[in-house]
């Protein structure tokens, strides 16, 4: 009898402690669910800059109404920006206007997510100086995805530095200013190693006067870029000349199982690059792939499909 008793209070106090403890991981839990909502700083207007490391949302859509400067500007490493489907977007008409979407300099671990960036002359820049010295490995690891950027002048996204990613954004409509002479357009343009531009739409790129208009472009040197799954549309003829995607300087670069539809040039593979292409589609392109270097090489299925004559 007595010796039952002893079991079940042992059995008892086991209870007791598991009860305890998964009470503790509960309120555990809770403390981090509460204080993972606390660290979301609300943007409730422009231009802002973010001093801190951490995670933002946009409270709403939000105006910018100057001509020149930036939006929302960063000033620290590892951020978060969340648009949580809210737009960001430019006033100004004016296509000599200057104004950065969202800018960063020589930051690092920077994502931006979940919403548009309207009318700006770069919607997206996140800048790296140390590039005239091929990149400080501090610098770079961003990722931008699930964006749309619409009715920008001059580049819809541009990231530099190393380890980047832009992937399953749509970039729509760039082009048009005149704060350059015959300024080229580009939707989404990457300089530096290690660059993934996967899974993206670029819609209606259109350069000035006798610029050239790029859907993609791996500008300067880099290694280890790829290009894969993005679909690259012009509706028009350009002005002058284009480029559905383009790697130029001292660079290695994978493209492959892309879509490009409407540029004189699909694939454009500079004298210095290396790498491979395979599985691309070029539709109505008049030189659809130029390959200026034998240090590329034909990956095969690469096809193209001349504009039905009439």
């Amino acid at each position: 009898m007595i010796k039952n008793l002893r079991v079940e209070r042992v059995l008892l106090l086991i209870l007791c402690i598991l009860m305890i403890a998964n009470l503790v991981f509960t309120l555990q839990a809770r403390e981090i669910k509460v204080n993972n909502y606390e660290t979301q700083t609300v943007i409730s207007h422009v231009p802002y800059i973010i001093t801190q490391s951490g995670n933002y949302v946009l409270g709403g859509n939000l105006t910018c109404n100057d001509s020149k400067g930036t939006c929302i500007e960063i000033q620290a490493d590892h951020v978060t920006l969340n648009l949580l489907g809210y737009t960001l977007r430019s006033s100004s008409s004016d296509l000599n206007r200057s104004i950065y979407g969202i800018y960063a300099k020589d930051r690092s671990h920077i994502t931006i997510t979940n919403g548009m960036v309207e009318g700006f002359f770069y919607g997206i820049y996140l800048e790296d100086v140390s590039r005239e010295g091929r990149y400080a490995p501090e610098y770079g690891w961003h990722t931008i995805k699930d964006i749309v950027t619409r009715k920008n002048t001059f580049r819809g996204i541009r990231v530099e530095g190393l380890c980047n990613t832009v992937t399953n954004n749509i970039v729509s409509y760039t082009g048009g200013t005149v704060f350059y002479k015959d300024a080229f357009a580009i939707g989404i343009e990457s300089i530096g190693s290690n660059a993934y531009i996967i899974d993206n739409r670029v819609f209606e790129t259109y350069a000035t006067a006798n610029g050239e208009a790029v859907g993609i472009s791996f500008t300067g040197t880099g290694d280890a870029l790829l290009a894969r799954g993005n679909m690259i549309v012009n509706t028009k003829h350009p002005t002058y000349d284009s480029w559905g995607i383009w790697a130029s300087g001292d660079t290695g670069v994978f493209v492959t199982g892309n879509r490009i539809y409407g540029y004189n040039h699909g694939l454009g593979l500079a004298y210095d690059s290396h790498g491979s292409y395979d599985g691309n589609l070029v539709y109505g392109a008049k030189d659809p792939y130029r390959i200026y270097t034998p240090e590329i090489i034909d990956g095969g299925n690469n096809q193209d499909i001349q504009w039905p004559s009439h």
